[in-house]
């Protein structure tokens, strides 16, 4: 299943429009809501400022902690999947390889970002 809409009329225009923005929205949405509204939000936010103060006020920080990322790897894979059905119609066996950074092009971006944050530079 793709994640655009292709060919719609708009105007005099025909577009190609992705479905992953609306879905980010919704998503971003609904992580407000968690993070601002539920207990599992404030217990998130209470063990990322300060672990002891959680675990002082009775804050499971270890299931907190694990419950965080597996937040955030849901959310990641949902972004990777919205990624590549934006692109093709469906994923087939070793094809997410060609889409990856070469060791060179990792380097390429380190360096600077290195060199910007050497004392010897300041």
């Amino acid at each position: 299943a793709r994640l655009t809409l292709n060919n719609v009329q708009v105007g005099n225009y025909k577009m190609v429009i992705p479905l992953a923005f609306p879905l980010a929205i919704i998503i971003a949405v609904l992580m407000h809501y968690l993070i601002n509204k539920t207990r599992i939000g404030f217990e998130i936010r209470t063990v990322g400022l300060n672990k002891n103060a959680a675990r002082y006020a009775g804050v499971n920080v270890g299931r907190t902690l694990v419950v965080s990322m597996l937040i955030s790897g849901a959310l990641a894979g949902l972004a990777g999947v919205t990624y590549y059905l934006g692109y093709y119609a469906s994923i087939q066996p070793r094809t997410l390889t060609s889409m990856a950074l070469t060791p060179s092009q990792y380097l390429c971006l380190a360096i600077p970002h290195h060199w910007a944050s050497s004392p010897l530079l300041s």
